[in-house]
């Protein structure tokens, strides 16, 4: 498991037999790649209350939204039955 942070790597020769003191001083920082396709998946699951009041938020804008649609059609219905 490597953590990100700064690290000594001690240098080897040709036979991978460690040398006394050469040493590098490097700084290493772990990153994961998530492609933009799935950044909405990494949010809810970095979040998931948050995901979850939104999916819920948009849910009940969509029910509205359609109540509205619907009950528009039902009356365009009941006038078409008198015609």
């Amino acid at each position: 498991m490597c953590i990100s942070g700064y690290r000594y790597i001690s240098l080897r020769n040709e036979k991978n037999q460690s040398l006394m003191l050469p040493a590098l001083f490097v700084y290493v920082e772990v990153k994961d790649y998530v492609p933009d396709t799935f950044a909405d998946v990494i949010e809810a699951l970095s979040n998931p209350i948050r995901y979850v009041n939104l999916m819920e938020q948009r849910a009940n804008q969509l029910a509205a939204l359609t109540l509205e649609e619907g009950g528009e059609d039902e009356g365009d219905k009941e006038v078409s039955e008198y015609f």
